[in-house]
């Protein structure tokens, strides 16, 4: 009867820290793909506002057109978003006080190209105001990617911190069964350790890659937008056409990389294929 008693919290403390470890891992790779979203379209929102800055340049003195309030409005759906969480752009409150903070300063930046949208023509000192408002929200937006991806790296630290701790209690306490309880079946207790280590192995060796593109390989394109942006922002006077379509062309290219890289994070969380 003792051991049965004690074959019985054995099981069930087995039981419980598989799940708890599951059920963390799961949340853990949630928060993971819910950031990942976070700094995709952060990402997007740079690439927006340089674009509505853009649409306002080729319609200066002229009537505007409806493809800048397209954009107005993409640019504010994903503002809010971050502010109030939206469903159908899969993205939640961001909880980060600073990073908040930061976003609620936008606000007044995104608020400010509303009245220009009805400007009948857009005129040059419009279009300059325009530049400035656009120059401060994306160094602010730039500070906002750079904290949600801190914030993100630190999550993953957690994660990976906490999996070692679970690691080590699972398999201390499956070795205590073993040695004073399951000693008849010690080989199949055995059988299921190595499968346990094994798994969270390759969990953090998943982690560990998604830590290791978000910290550097998402440095070169972001790199790349900001000497690009403050090119196209602070020596417009001194580009030809030709060469504001070339910066604009590179920009997409570094968006795309950027978006590349977000969407292999992406899938590797969802764990589409095994590392």
């Amino acid at each position: 009867m003792f051991k049965y008693n004690h074959f019985i919290r054995g099981a069930i403390i087995t039981v419980l820290l598989i799940v708890l470890n599951q059920a963390l891992i799961q949340f853990w790779l949630y928060q993971k793909r819910q950031d990942a979203r976070l700094i995709n379209v952060a990402g997007r929102q740079r690439m927006l506002s340089q674009r509505i800055s853009l649409e306002f340049h080729r319609n200066l003195d002229k009537q505007n057109d409806t493809f800048i309030r397209d954009l107005y409005h993409q640019w504010t759906t994903a503002h809010y978003a971050f502010l109030n969480s939206n469903d159908s752009l899969d993205i939640s409150v961001v909880s980060e006080s600073e990073t908040l903070a930061l976003l609620n300063r936008l606000s007044a930046n995104v608020h400010f190209i509303e009245p220009f949208l009805d400007a009948n023509p857009i005129t040059k000192r419009d279009l300059d105001n325009i530049y400035r408002n656009q120059a401060s929200f994306l160094q602010d937006m730039e500070a906002v990617v750079g904290l949600l991806e801190e914030n993100s790296v630190f999550k993953l630290r957690i994660i990976i911190f906490g999996e070692i701790l679970l690691a080590i209690l699972s398999v201390t306490i499956l070795l205590l069964e073993i040695r004073y309880i399951y000693q008849p079946i010690a080989k199949k207790q055995a059988d299921l350790v190595k499968s346990q280590e094994s798994k969270l192995e390759n969990q953090e060796k998943k982690l560990s890659q998604i830590a290791w593109e978000q910290s550097h390989l998402v440095r070169s394109p972001v790199a790349s937008l900001s000497g690009l942006t403050y090119m196209f922002m602070h020596e417009a006077d001194n580009l030809t056409e030709d060469d504001k379509r070339q910066i604009m062309h590179f920009i997409e290219i570094e968006t795309g990389r950027l978006n590349e890289i977000v969407s292999e994070t992406v899938r590797l969380t969802n764990g589409d294929e095994p590392l």
